[in-house]
């Protein structure tokens, strides 16, 4: 192949050479790495803020019942739909339609919890302490 003939791929040939390709593959990876690694704390931020606000929600319901507290619950509820586990949206449905004061709601809040921890991460450990 005579280098007249193709002057791009001449010209391109020692760029694309050992060094070019190796140092472009690890521009690439980089590239995607920190893209990726953007998305997971960007997801992480919108659980955990949806996660507290269900929770701010349910307090709310429970030490001020209002409709106020209630267009909050449900507020922060569709939050969880949207950016929950489907764990945490199981458990969080269970816990609205069960009774007050009862023992279904505390095992279904309880779940919630660990629902909750294990998508955002968070290791409950034996002691009580928390770690991510």
């Amino acid at each position: 192949m005579p280098e007249a003939t193709y002057p791009l791929l001449s010209a391109l040939a020692p760029v694309l050479g050992g060094v070019g390709i190796g140092s472009l593959l690890t521009v690439v990876a980089q590239h995607w790495v920190t893209k990726k690694r953007e998305h997971e704390q960007r997801t992480f931020t919108e659980k955990k803020a949806a996660y507290t606000g269900l929770l701010q929600a349910l307090h709310d319901c429970v030490v001020n019942p209002s409709d106020n507290s209630l267009k909050k619950f449900a507020l922060a509820l569709a939050h969880v739909h949207i950016f929950g586990s489907p764990e945490s949206i199981q458990y969080a449905e269970l816990l609205k339609n069960t009774a007050p004061n009862s023992q279904e709601r505390d095992l279904a809040f309880t779940e919630l919890l660990n629902a909750m921890r294990n998508d955002l991460g968070i290791v409950q450990t034996r002691d009580n302490k928390q770690s991510q």
